[in-house]
């Protein structure tokens, strides 16, 4: 029987050398009552504790960005047995019970999978150039012949729904399953950048397979946005530290 409690889980990885205050901390809670929700984090560094967070210690298998995205995007595999998960970035914090997080956005609107509107962008197209030649989170040769692949199957560049995925809330069935296997084979064979993927993939599974995910018309992160879209009530970001990484492997 699936527990009805949901869990809220993180990933934090680096390099055993590197200083955990580059990396991020589990230091302050993201929300001020654990008695709700079970809250799981993943991390190799056994330096990093919390007295809040429940701490899962793995071995890395690959880089540490891609081994965070791989916890991020397969919840049916590394969680315990649930029906309702919510990633959250290890910068980001709610204001209200999780309950009532998994009833405004997925349980009313009658979602499977709810995720915000991106800030700032309106176009994958934008954000490939941006991850490619301003921000460095990705190599050209990547980036564009994935571009390129999501044209060529319809997607629309210009003008789709661009999401920030530093929240994702999810039901635990079948159907997301199916959606956090295909959007991890993007993010594993082609671009680490999993915002780069997550709108062709919502558009894939939404639009032709008809999965209801919802998009939530609000910005939780801390900079000012260039849309006009309102600021959530019910989460919020700290700034995360700088992190460079090497892009040219993706094992370690």
């Amino acid at each position: 029987m699936e527990k009805l409690k949901p869990i809220i889980y993180t990933a934090l990885f680096g390099p055993e050398n590197c200083p955990l205050d580059e990396i991020g901390d589990l230091t302050v809670p993201p929300y001020n009552d654990n008695s709700q929700a079970e809250f799981i984090a993943f991390t190799n560094r056994r330096d990093l504790k919390s007295d809040f967070w429940s701490i899962k210690y793995v071995e890395l298998s690959r880089i540490p960005r891609l081994e965070a995205r791989y916890y991020k995007l397969n919840p049916h595999k590394v969680l315990p047995e649930h029906k309702f998960n919510i990633w959250i970035d290890h910068q980001v914090f709610f204001t209200v019970c999780p309950l009532i997080i998994i009833n405004k956005y997925l349980t009313e609107p009658q979602a499977l999978i709810a995720i915000h509107h991106h800030g700032d962008l309106n176009s994958l197209a934008v954000e490939g150039v941006f991850q490619c030649w301003k921000y460095n989170n990705d190599l050209p040769e990547i980036i564009l012949p994935q571009l390129l692949r999501y044209g060529n199957e319809g997607f629309p560049m210009i003008n789709y729904h661009h999401f920030e995925t530093g929240i994702l809330i999810r039901e635990n069935c079948a159907s997301t399953t199916d959606f956090n296997e295909a959007w991890w084979n993007e993010v594993e064979n082609h671009s680490l950048r999993d915002q780069l993927s997550c709108p062709y993939v919502v558009w894939k599974y939404r639009n032709i397979k008809n999965l209801p995910i919802l998009t939530i018309p609000e910005s939780f992160t801390a900079h000012q946005n260039i849309l006009t879209i309102p600021k959530s009530k019910v989460f919020f970001t700290r700034p995360k530290p700088a992190q460079q990484q090497d892009l040219s492997s993706r094992t370690i």
